[in-house]
């Protein structure tokens, strides 16, 4: 497990953390999403990672993970309505505005999200609610670079291949 503080918890932590405080005047309840759940708070945002797929190395030595995350919105059936069901259209596109160009404060090992879409599911809860599901993936690195950010970085690198290297060799190397 990875010492530094660039990890899976502290990434849904600030998700969770970012989404309270814009829907913060709102009385969502904005939580983990639980798949044992027996009793629903409603309206809520409930945030999962539904699934992660090894990412691309950026050559930094940190594990990239593509992460695929769900956040569904949850509103409890009442009568039913033009308003109501535009209602969790609304709470959704509000979401996917705020996710779009978000980090969720992860700057350097989080990038911004991509692939969102949302889509009216049927949530598996005494049927008794309407559920509209966010999904994006966002790409996180765990783990420290090899790389140190304290030092020189070269305006210009020059390349040459044995045995035309060194100092003698300093006019035939070519810059990439």
């Amino acid at each position: 497990m990875s010492t530094s503080n660039h990890n899976v918890k502290k990434y849904l932590d600030n998700v969770i953390a970012e989404i309270k405080e814009h829907f913060n005047k709102s009385k969502l309840n904005i939580d983990i999403f639980n798949p044992n759940i027996k009793l629903l708070i409603a309206p809520a945002i409930l945030i999962d990672i539904a699934g992660m797929k090894a990412g691309e190395d950026d050559g930094t030595d940190r594990n990239c993970l593509n992460l695929e995350m769900s956040a569904f919105c949850v509103f409890k059936r009442g009568l039913v309505s033009n308003r109501f069901l535009y209602l969790v259209k609304e709470v959704a596109a509000d979401l996917m505005g705020f996710i779009r160009d978000n980090n969720f404060n992860c700057s350097g090992w989080v990038e911004l999200p991509n692939n969102m879409e949302a889509n009216t599911i049927d949530f598996e809860v005494s049927g008794l609610f309407e559920c509209i599901e966010v999904e994006w993936t966002q790409t996180i690195y765990l783990g420290e670079s090899v790389w140190d950010s304290d030092g020189i970085i070269p305006e210009e690198v020059m390349i040459s291949f044995v045995p035309e290297i060194g100092e003698a060799h300093k006019e035939g190397y070519e810059c990439v």
